[in-house]
């Protein structure tokens, strides 16, 4: 548990920090400015987070989905379409 306080001390330090900067930038452009350095802290957060399951033989299993989903690169590619009906549309693969 030590590990994961650690990480969550220096998530909130790197959020004040980016928080800080942003500010003296004078770039800051209301609320929006502060999503990047709040998402970055709430994903480390979550990362810390293992919540219970109800069966303790799908914890590798969820363990390994949970490596798949940050460490496995993802290329998406967008095709705009027109239709006379309504419009452009986007097909998108993944």
């Amino acid at each position: 548990m030590e590990t994961g306080s650690r990480r969550l001390t220096a998530a909130a330090e790197d959020y004040f920090t980016a928080l800080r900067r942003i500010r003296a930038s004078g770039g800051a452009t209301g609320e929006r400015s502060s999503y990047a350095p709040l998402a970055a802290l709430l994903d480390a957060v979550g990362a810390t987070l293992k919540p219970p399951l109800p069966f303790p033989e799908l914890e590798e299993d969820r363990d390994r989905a949970g490596r798949v989903k940050r460490e496995t690169p993802v290329l998406v590619v967008l095709r705009r379409t027109t239709s006379r009906m309504s419009g452009p549309h986007y097909i998108d693969f993944a």
